[in-house]
């Protein structure tokens, strides 16, 4: 009984966010940009977050995280862990003031004149507990809490392979409770 295992692991899948330009390029009409490529997982079945990873497509980011697990009975599993992911390109906005709980630009039309985001999308910690009631049937029951990151409340290219734009609303932390039933055949 117990038998606790503790795990550590990490992913990094690279990224690029090109949408900054330099004052030279801006004013260079012959100046063509290059595109932004991120990493494509291709149908990845391992979901790194359960807040910004929902569809196991979260790319230019890497992550770090640590658990454990112990069986208190044959058949019951919990466990904990931690991770921190982080963006590896960061998006540059357009230079704003903040008005209230607004970004006022300052001037949109000057695409050179941007202020970088920052990189820590957050720390992200679940609890969970598996029942094994037979070999081809499993409940689960979890939580988990998203400790939201400047670079998350800034907003960056992440999810669906670094082409969408994630965050940028507010620096809120989220909550996460799931139930959870696996039946294999």
């Amino acid at each position: 009984a117990w038998t606790p295992r503790l795990y550590f692991g990490g992913a990094y899948f690279q990224g690029e966010d090109n949408r900054d330009l330099t004052f030279i390029e801006w004013a260079n009409p012959f100046y063509r940009p290059e595109a932004s490529v991120s990493f494509n997982r291709l149908f990845s079945d391992r979901v790194y977050s359960n807040f910004i990873d929902e569809l196991s497509e979260l790319s230019n980011f890497w992550t770090g995280y640590a658990g454990a697990t112990a069986k208190p009975t044959e058949s019951i599993e919990v466990g904990f862990n931690a991770a921190y992911l982080a963006s590896l390109e960061t998006f540059d906005q357009p230079y704003f003031v903040n008005v209230g709980q607004f970004k006022l630009p300052l001037a949109p039309a000057l695409s050179f004149w941007t202020k970088g985001t920052d990189d820590d999308l957050g720390v992200e910690t679940s609890l969970w507990a598996r029942y094994h009631y037979s070999e081809d049937l499993v409940f689960e029951v979890g939580w988990s809490h998203l400790f939201t990151g400047d670079g998350l409340a800034d907003g960056n290219y992440n999810d669906y392979n670094g082409l969408l734009f994630n965050g940028g609303t507010d620096d809120q932390d989220a909550d996460y409770v799931y139930f959870d039933t696996k039946l294999c055949f």
